[in-house]
């Protein structure tokens, strides 16, 4: 398994994330897009969890669709920055 660490610069909104975590799979699974300086990534997010208790930073956990890559960060609803893992299970 192959593991690259990317910075995010730019992503969606606390309202985006919100509402599509809690809408849930019934409703489809909308990716969010995750900007890097040289990248943009279509996220599926399967999972947050507050990281520091004030409600604007998250660790979150998902998938790129149709990839074979998982994914694990950190992302900030107030700066939209943060950080991901990107884990590539086909090698």
């Amino acid at each position: 398994m192959t593991q690259t660490r990317v910075r995010i610069e730019d992503g969606p909104s606390k309202f985006d994330l919100m509402v599509s975590f809690f809408t849930g799979r019934s409703k489809g699974e909308k990716p969010h897009t995750f900007k890097t300086s040289k990248k943009s990534y279509p996220v599926v997010v399967t999972g947050l969890d507050w990281n520091d208790g004030c409600g604007e930073n998250w660790n979150f956990r998902g998938f790129i669709p149709d990839s074979g890559i998982e994914v694990d960060g950190f992302f900030s609803t107030q700066t939209r920055t943060g950080w991901m893992v990107k884990k590539d299970l086909r090698g």
